[in-house]
């Protein structure tokens, strides 16, 4: 369906529907020893999932292995360069939110990291998560969860917008291009600023 979502090898995606509700769930697994081409094949799949318009959710979840990265904190203590923080600017910028916030690998020797992340689109979209007993052999722990995907109630019949799916990236583009300087020159107050501003 969409190519880029086939790029980056180790991901599988499937479509849940219940009822009339289309979900997109993606399982990703992203190696320690990653390249930077595969780095890059990771962040342009979740962009082609997150710019789909043929789902009504999303999902997006597996082992990223950026233990760097702190989504509660919203910082990367790895560097502004490095491919942890590419990855969390991407993910910002696509208003993913990321549900899981206590360590998921406990390794004898090594200190407990976050690296296992839960992306929706939706602030309550995760609840009830827990942190279970690994599986087997793993350092691992297993993630259960509840998700909900039921269609909001239309109020008095009247049409919602689904903000969370605007092109957000173009739209910065654009309002990039634009001389504000030159456009609040002339401008003689603050409301007249504001006034400018609103009809951009």
């Amino acid at each position: 369906e969409n190519q880029n979502l086939e790029q980056f090898c180790d991901a599988v995606w499937c479509m849940v529907r219940v009822a009339e509700v289309r979900l997109l769930v993606g399982v990703c697994y992203r190696s320690p020893s990653s390249t930077e081409e595969n780095n890059r094949r990771l962040i342009e799949m979740i962009k082609a999932a997150v710019d789909t318009t043929r789902y009504d959710h999303i999902l997006i979840l597996g082992d990223f292995n950026y233990p760097a990265i702190d989504f509660e904190q919203g910082m990367v203590e790895s560097g502004s360069e490095s491919a942890a923080s590419e990855f969390y600017n991407v993910t910002q910028d696509l208003f993913l939110i990321q549900h899981v916030v206590d360590d998921t690998r406990h390794r004898q020797g090594n200190a407990p990291s976050l690296i296992d992340y839960i992306f929706t689109l939706k602030e309550n979209q995760v609840e009830e998560l827990k942190y279970e007993e690994p599986l087997g052999k793993s350092d691992h722990v297993c993630l259960t969860w509840k998700i909900s995907i039921q269609p909001e109630e239309v109020i008095d019949g009247k049409r919602k917008l689904n903000y969370w799916k605007g092109n957000y990236i173009a739209m910065n583009e654009e309002l990039r291009g634009i001389d504000w300087d030159g456009e609040f020159k002339n401008c003689e107050s603050v409301e007249e600023m504001w006034q400018k501003l609103r009809d951009k």
